[in-house]
């Protein structure tokens, strides 16, 4: 009994002295914690999908890390991606060798290039003293499906689509080629018709600006290549910026015709000195430059811009007032992004991305070696058009989704719009 009594007593006094030290040694103060001051690594997304993408073309997505640790010395050391068609390319990599205070933040772009028709998962590991990974999706596709116009007159809905093979010809496509959804749900196809060619009028804006400086020649080279695949049906105008807006023709009629003699015209003023203040007018510029191809005279407009995103000016139009008017005009803007490694920083590709999805366009990323490839791929889209008239079981809502999906030859590629039906 007295041993037990001695047990208990002893416990009782060494839970007494645990307690008093967790006080800091008694005097009734608080309770006091030792915190073990360390950087954190934040992403600003975790995971992404990139969803479809044409086959060999390009999508980035810019992500930021932040430290939102509680100690300076966040060490970036490197990137690696456990796949090949997941990457962070060097010109889009502003964190790499970088230390990060507490709140401090760098970006980096995560760049997708599906090599085949196949879905692809996968990771980029960030190396770091607080290493995080990032997951990554998406769907390769063989054919480039583009919706140019969807025009609901009840009791049906009309699509203008076009389709085309990045990598080889592809021949005239029929009704059977064609699969369309309303709302998720496989709708009969009415009508089917080929517009081959379809005429277009067409701005092309050219960011000329300090910060592309070392692509300038490519840029001029291949926008005259896409003024040499444009037919005699087409016309054509040349937007050139910086801080300053020059477009041509400057006078009426505000597109040039691009017969021969319009493609010379037009080419000598893609090669103009443009010694102008330096700068990037990008909203402005692509503002006027609907409003030119609006003036054209073909049914189908679009316009093409050549930047890396980035927009210098503080006044004037906003990426809203854009993207509001390109809708209203429906006039599709397709984005050709180019980065120079030494302005990376500065470079915006989501807003690239963002004027050519809510425009109705499509979005492609530029190296030097590219350009001419890709404004191949955009002379062809807007070459023909299959116009695809069906009629929905309901003829009301708001966002409903309409997808075409194309096949061809075992390969195959699906655009989706969201309509609103009165």
């Amino acid at each position: 009994m007295k041993e037990k009594y001695s047990r208990t007593l002893w416990g009782v006094i060494l839970l007494c002295l645990f307690f008093i030290t967790a006080c800091g040694g008694g005097g009734g103060g608080e309770t006091s914690y030792t915190v073990v001051a360390e950087p954190k690594l934040h992403l600003s997304e975790t995971s992404h999908n990139f969803e479809g993408v044409v086959v060999n073309n390009t999508a980035d997505r810019m992500f930021t890390i932040t430290n939102n640790g509680n100690r300076s010395g966040l060490n970036i050391n490197s990137f690696s991606s456990n796949t090949l068609q997941f990457s962070v390319p060097q010109d889009g990599d502003d964190c790499t060798g970088k230390s990060l205070a507490v709140n401090a933040s760098c970006t980096f772009i995560a760049r997708f290039i599906p090599t085949a028709q196949s879905s692809y998962n996968g990771a980029i590991s960030i190396s770091s003293n607080d290493s995080k990974t990032l997951s990554l999706q998406g769907q390769g596709y063989g054919l480039n499906v583009w919706i140019n116009k969807i025009t609901p007159a009840s009791p049906q809905v009309s699509i203008d689509v076009t389709v085309t093979n990045p990598n080889a010809f592809l021949a005239t496509l029929g009704e059977g080629n064609f699969t369309i959804r309303h709302n998720d749900v496989i709708v009969a196809i009415d009508e089917f018709t080929v517009t081959d060619p379809d005429p277009v009028s067409v701005v092309i804006a050219l960011d000329l600006s300090s910060s592309l400086t070392i692509a300038l020649p490519d840029i001029r080279e291949a926008a005259k290549y896409f003024i040499d695949r444009l037919g005699d049906a087409d016309e054509a105008a040349i937007c050139k910026f910086k801080e300053v807006i020059s477009l041509y023709p400057s006078d009426p009629p505000l597109l040039e015709p691009t017969d021969a003699a319009g493609k010379t015209d037009l080419k000598a003023h893609i090669d103009l000195a443009f010694n102008v203040t330096d700068g990037t007018a990008l909203y402005e510029a692509v503002y006027d430059s609907i409003t030119r191809a609006a003036a054209g005279t073909n049914p189908k407009k679009a316009v093409i811009v050549l930047s890396d995103g980035s927009n210098k000016l503080t006044t004037g139009r906003t990426l809203a007032d854009v993207i509001a008017y390109a809708q209203a005009q429906e006039i599709p803007i397709f984005t050709i992004y180019y980065v120079d490694a030494t302005w990376a920083y500065d470079a915006k590709p989501a807003i690239m991305k963002q004027l050519a999805d809510e425009s109705g366009g499509q979005d492609y990323y530029a190296d030097r070696t590219t350009m001419e490839i890709i404004f191949d791929q955009i002379s062809s889209l807007l070459n023909k058009k299959y116009t695809i008239t069906y009629t929905p079981a309901s003829f009301s809502g708001s966002n409903i989704p309409v997808s075409v999906r194309a096949d061809s030859g075992g390969l195959y590629g699906v655009e989706t719009r969201a309509i609103h039906l009165p």
